[in-house]
């Protein structure tokens, strides 16, 4: 499965907002945390180019951030039950 692309156009209310903060906001989905992990990946960038998670915003820049699908759960194997 492929990564989900969110493309994005900073709003001028979210001048001088950090990045990883306003995604966050942004996507509801995503945790900042998730975010700052994505950004660190290389999967987000600003205007083009690779995105830093404290870059400051100006209205009218673009944002990407690819958010790829979860990871498939593991089954546990649980032992035999005892007598």
């Amino acid at each position: 499965m492929d990564a989900a692309e969110h493309i994005l156009t900073v709003p001028a209310e979210a001048a001088g907002s950090r990045a990883d903060t306003w995604l966050a906001r942004a996507l509801p989905a995503l945790s900042r945390a998730r975010v700052q992990g994505l950004i660190a990946d290389g999967r987000a960038t600003l205007d083009g180019r690779p995105l830093k998670a404290s870059a400051r915003l100006l209205p009218g820049q673009t944002l990407r951030l690819a958010v790829p699908p979860p990871a498939p759960a593991r089954s546990r194997r649980l032992p035999p039950p005892t007598a």
